[in-house]
């Protein structure tokens, strides 16, 4: 049980964080540039989508956490945790060191709350592949021609 609290104050934790970036970048894009650096119209529409993307995924997690869809909180935690670690290789790529650890961090923590909303490691690959034969019968009717019609 305790690592349930765990990896739910994890999750909230990074909910939060993701709220607040999405908060920042529409009150005051300016922080989103460098030190120094002048806002332009690319900068603001960079702003824009950070918060599209933000936002949507909080509501998505909050909503997950308070339906206790516990299978769907994991892969959207998962899914977040992945986005967290893209940024950080940009933002390595980008020379942003400051922001790099941050980011590592913010991906662990949803790592983290993952684990718990799944009762599984994420980073072993036997549970995902288990994960179609936890699905009900509608479901893998409807998983089929998800697969059928993306082919």
């Amino acid at each position: 049980m305790a690592s349930s609290r765990a990896g739910s104050s994890y999750h909230s934790f990074g909910v939060s964080l993701l709220a607040l970036g999405a908060f920042l970048a529409l009150l005051n894009p300016a922080l989103l540039a460098g030190k120094g650096e002048q806002m332009n119209n690319a900068a603001r529409i960079f702003a824009g989508y950070l918060i599209s993307r933000n936002l949507s995924l909080t509501a998505r997690l909050a909503g997950a956490r308070a339906l206790r869809a516990g299978k769907v909180l994991g892969d959207f935690l998962t899914l977040t945790a992945l986005i967290q670690f893209v940024d950080a290789a940009v933002d390595c790529s980008e020379q942003r060191w400051a922001v790099v650890t941050v980011m590592v961090l913010l991906g662990l923590a949803f790592l983290t709350g993952a684990g718990s909303a799944l009762g599984r490691s994420v980073w072993k690959i036997a549970p995902w592949r288990d994960f179609q034969s936890s699905l009900s019968p509608h479901q893998e009717i409807a998983s089929e021609r998800f697969v059928l019609v993306g082919s």
